[in-house]
């Protein structure tokens, strides 16, 4: 397609750019010229419609992509997120755009349009994927402070015919794909704000003490992570290289960091020396090293040393870092000690090592009371016996919340304590406004954290806020690639979803790196079976039995595809069989084999038996709301009931919806899911509060604050109510900039205070200083 003629002779000037594309556009190409056609219209008729809406210019169209102009990257932003909105109504464009977008200077000359702002553009969009936004810190510079907009941090990276790296970001509002790490499509630059922490060698004659050297990698790991601005790996990628003695650079670029930390622990006595090693990751060559010595009760303050030093040679922003600077939680060595194998143990992860490490906390609960960190690692290793239906819930549940809310009494900073509390309110309180406020705080304390990010998109996909879910589960691969359950729990979400093309897909490239990893092919089978594939479900079912040493395990499988295929007799003996081991391994449930196996024979009211069963004693209930599979009993009065239990409240619980719109130029209707709404001038707003997917309108009304909660989640109303004073200042909070807020507290932590309330409201860490300088200008 031949280019248009030239808008205007030399003029150069600063604006947005924004370059979109069609994703598969050359595949399109060598199939069908008709589609092609139909495609390009399609394509074209949005961007014609978001243009004239948000005040751009269409300056070139180049076939395969368009690039537009606006005067401001909040109405390029805009544009962008409705052009991908409106492309989920086009069957052939849905999750199909991918769209670059920079702002800088260009200049329209006889032969074309010029500027690095172009070229930037067109190359951020070549590292996304179709339905992504992807922009320059530039951009993100402009929109940070807007409400509406959720930026990802992606990384930093080298991009053709530009001279700097550059830092780079994705939308992550809902509706919008965060491209993976595998799928994008650039060389990354030597990162100066991403690091990965590999296992540190034990160098003790002493084989014992191994938990010793991983316990201190942990920390530091912790440590780093906590520090704003410094992407750093997970722990499960890093440690895949335990006992690997790789390249750095293979490693740097496996895992997509600018740099490496290894090191080596040795102890001798009541004496400990740590020395550690900092690599660049771009040529392999050691940047800097250090050794650390003191006594085993001064290994949090070494493990700090480290953290410390680290930042400031990766040059991260250490603003505000002394506070998570830990006094030493534990004076007392053989506590600590029975600590870290007690980590060990628990980050090994399966049935009888986490119950090992419930052993081990207790013993040093034992010495050392209060000792904040085993008492929220007791929590996390309760919770997760509970989610995994490996022990009574009723049981194991309770010990957990004790023991996270004994861990934040002491330390209040706890992320993972905050997990292990989401955990509760979620899988057996059912409590899942809680939940919700418990995950994000998780989150608020810990943005780095992989597993925060993992576990709330299980919360999302049960709230069937399945694009958030699949957001956030990509956010998590991103800080630990190689970890096969966030791998596998990303092909889950769009299982959940129904996108059963992409979830398997994604199974497929898990168990290409995994081939034994039982979930994911467990998940697999279930996919083919969803698709009408029983025979080869039925393969994979093999494969899974294949894997499991016990004659009665691993068997559920063969139940479903018996019944599925009509023989039922055979189902039933497969049912004998799990009774079977059933009586031989009393406290784990195995209500929800009933229920998928009776399902699919057609015996609908023992499967409703077994998942009641399931429910009275909360396991599965994940699974109850969700699996596709109990589609032919969803309209069933039992199934009905059992689904309000878990539900509470359905239409709120399971909304994504509600609207704020204008009625007049300053009058905004807020209308929640279950038609109740709320009629105020902008003006008037104080705050919004999230209450889980409830938000709590505050507004000023005859000199007093009044204020009601509907039935609409913060996101949808920071995404609809566009207002300059309208911001974000918290993860939880929406202000009015204009309501005469006073500032209380310092740089370590600000919150604002008005007249009318008693109530203070905080300011994230990362926005303190901007939000006090708009109030303050």
């Amino acid at each position: 397609m031949s280019k248009p003629g030239i808008i205007e002779s030399e003029k150069r000037g600063l604006v947005a750019v924004m370059f979109a594309e069609i994703a598969n556009y050359f595949a399109i190409v060598n199939q069908d010229e008709h589609q092609l056609k139909r495609v390009q219209s399609s394509f074209i008729h949005l961007i014609k419609e978001v243009v004239q809406k948000f005040g751009g210019e269409l300056i070139q169209n180049y076939g395969e992509g368009v690039l537009l102009t606006f005067q401001s990257s909040i109405h390029a932003m805009g544009a962008a997120k409705e052009l991908q909105q409106l492309s989920l109504l086009e069957k052939k464009l849905s999750q199909n755009i991918k769209v670059g977008m920079h702002i800088g200077d260009i200049l329209y000359d006889e032969g074309g349009v010029l500027g690095d702002s172009v070229n930037v553009s067109a190359r951020l969009g070549a590292l996304g994927v179709g339905g992504s936004i992807i922009f320059s810190e530039k951009v993100y510079d402009d929109i940070k402070n807007q409400g509406g907009f959720t930026p990802v941090f992606l990384g930093e990276f080298e991009l053709k015919n530009v001279s700097e790296p550059i830092k780079v970001f994705a939308l992550g509002n809902e509706g919008l794909i965060l491209p993976r790490y595998d799928q994008i499509r650039a060389q990354r630059s030597n990162f100066i704000n991403s690091i990965a922490v590999l296992p540190f060698l034990d160098i003790n004659e002493a084989s014992e003490d191994s938990f010793l050297s991983d316990g201190i990698t942990d920390e530091i790991i912790n440590s780093l992570s906590k520090i704003e601005g410094l992407k750093v790996t997970s722990r499960t990628s890093s440690f895949a290289f335990k006992g690997k003695f790789n390249d750095v650079r293979v490693i740097g670029k496996e895992l997509g960091v600018g740099s490496i930390l290894e090191g080596t622990v040795q102890r001798a006595g009541d004496r400990i020396k740590v020395s550690a090693r900092l690599y660049n990751t771009s040529d392999g060559y050691q940047v800097w090293s250090d050794s650390f010595n003191g006594m085993m009760t001064d290994v949090f303050e070494l493990q700090d040393q480290i953290a410390e030093k680290i930042s400031r040679q990766l040059k991260a922003n250490f603003t505000a870092r002394k506070k998570h600077l830990k006094a030493a939680p534990t004076q007392n060595i053989e506590a600590y000690n029975l600590y870290l194998e007690a980590r060990y143990y628990w980050n090994n992860g399966s049935v009888p090592e986490l119950k090992r490490a419930i052993s081990l906390f207790r013993e040093c609960l034992e010495l050392e009371p209060n000792f904040s960190q085993a008492w929220s690692g007791l929590a996390t290793a309760n919770a997760y016996l509970g989610a995994y239906g490996q022990m009574p819930p009723n049981e194991v549940y309770p010990e957990a919340k004790k023991a996270a809310l004994k861990a934040l009494d002491l330390d209040h900073r706890l992320a993972e304590s905050q997990i292990a509390l989401a955990f509760v309110e979620f899988f057996y309180e059912l409590d899942w406004v809680k939940a919700g406020i418990s995950f994000e705080r998780a989150l608020e304390l810990n943005p780095g954290s992989a597993q925060a990010h993992h576990t709330y998109s299980w919360y999302l996909s049960a709230m069937r806020r399945h694009n958030e879910a699949i957001n956030e589960i990509n956010i998590a691969l991103h800080l630990d690639p190689l970890s096969p359950s966030i791998a596998t729990y990303l092909a889950e979400a769009y299982f959940y979803a129904e996108n059963y093309e992409a979830a398997l897909e994604q199974y497929n490239r898990v168990l290409e790196r995994y081939p034994n990893h039982k979930r994911a092919l467990e998940f697999k089978a279930r996919i083919l079976s969803t698709n009408g594939d029983l025979e080869g479900a039925y393969e994979v079912w093999k494969k899974i039995k294949s894997l499991s040493l016990e004659p009665n395990h691993g068997i559920s499988g063969f139940g479903i595809y018996y019944g599925e295929i009509g023989d039922k007799e055979k189902a039933l003996e497969i049912i004998k069989k799990v009774e079977e081991r059933e009586k031989n391994e009393p406290g784990i449930s195995f209500s929800n084999d009933y229920a998928f196996i009776y399902t699919a024979m057609g015996e609908y009211e023992k499967a409703l038996d077994a998942l009641e069963s399931s429910f009275e004693i909360r396991s599965g209930v994940f699974t109850i709301s969700l699996h596709p599979i109990f589609d032919p009993i969803r309209d069933h009065p039992r199934f009905k009931k059992l689904m309000d239990q878990i539900r509470r409240e359905p239409e709120y619980y399971f909304s994504e919806s509600g609207t704020a719109t204008l009625e007049e130029e300053d009058t905004v209707v807020l209308k929640s899911e279950i038609n109740e709404s709320l009629k105020l001038k902008k003006g008037s707003i104080i705050y919004i509060e999230a209450e889980g997917n409830y938000s709590k309108i505050v507004w000023e009304e005859n000199g007093k604050a009044r204020s009601k909660l509907l039935r609409i989640v913060i996101k949808k109303l920071e995404s609809q109510l566009i207002n300059p004073f309208l911001i974000r200042c918290h993860r939880s909070f929406i202000v009015n900039l204009n309501k005469d807020f006073e500032v209380l507290g310092n740089a370590r932590g600000y919150r604002l205070k008005h007249k009318l309330l008693e109530k203070e409201i905080p300011i994230s860490r990362s926005k303190g200083s901007e939000i006090v300088s708009l109030l303050n200008g």
